[in-house]
């Protein structure tokens, strides 16, 4: 799980592209705590280090001050979620399949969780994918780990057992995931103001999606739609004070 400052980094680096409805708040971070399960001197600590380690910079004061992420916290994104710089999906599909020996059942848990840390899912305990253009990086970590003779890495533009959306489905379970958003966005509506069972839920959801391709996800993923009905109940929140 990220930590408060990271997932505020993340946040003002990756929502505007992601979760778009969520709006001006996006470049507020000091009002995260209304958005986040945490409170607001929390927010401000987080915040203030990552203003320290110049991961973001402000301009103007209060009301008026505006947040951007520097160059630094671009390169500690990269660091923390790599494939969510790519361009546009290619069509192609990155297949890693391995036989590791049970001597080296170590390696073979910090492969897995290499191949998680960028982007990929396991179809299988052994052979994992990803749509993400992550072939240079999968490449060396298995060079660098001795792992090439037990590790291989697959390039293609096609699998003909499932069709892309159904293979993103079954190796991210997406189509669950949307019905946790349709939820989401059930309970936001119904709510009069943000609670903390609602911060919760928002960020068990944002901070576990795989943020896949718009092309892989399943028609009428809920993701926007939820992101709206919490705006709105943000809105009514604020009136209600």
């Amino acid at each position: 799980m990220m930590r408060l400052s990271e997932q505020i980094l993340f946040l003002m680096g990756y929502g505007r592209k992601y979760f778009p409805e969520l709006g001006e708040l996006l470049n507020k971070p000091y009002q995260y705590s209304s958005l986040l399960p945490k409170n607001g001197r929390a927010v401000h600590r987080a915040l203030a280090r990552l203003k320290i380690r110049g991961e973001v910079a402000v301009q103007g004061r209060r009301d008026r001050a505006h947040y951007r992420v520097t160059r630094e916290g671009m390169g500690r994104l990269l660091e923390m979620r790599p494939y969510l710089a790519g361009a546009k999906w290619d069509r192609k599909w990155r297949v890693v399949v391995f036989d590791i020996p049970e001597r080296y059942r170590g390696m073979r848990a910090v492969l897995r969780r290499f191949l998680s840390s960028v982007g990929a899912g396991a179809w299988q305990r052994s052979l994992w994918v990803t749509p993400l253009a992550m072939t240079r990086e999968i490449r060396a970590f298995i060079e660098a780990s001795r792992l090439d003779q037990m590790a291989f890495l697959l390039e293609i533009e096609k699998i003909y057992a499932l069709e892309s959306k159904r293979l993103a489905d079954k190796v991210w379970g997406l189509s669950e995931l949307g019905q946790k958003y349709e939820g989401f966005a059930v309970e936001c509506e119904r709510g009069e103001k943000v609670t903390s069972t609602h911060k919760q839920m928002f960020s068990r959801l944002v901070f576990g999606d795989p943020l896949l391709p718009p092309e892989l996800l399943p028609e009428g993923f809920a993701r926007g739609k939820a992101m709206r009905a919490y705006r709105d109940l943000l809105g009514r929140s604020e009136l209600t004070l």
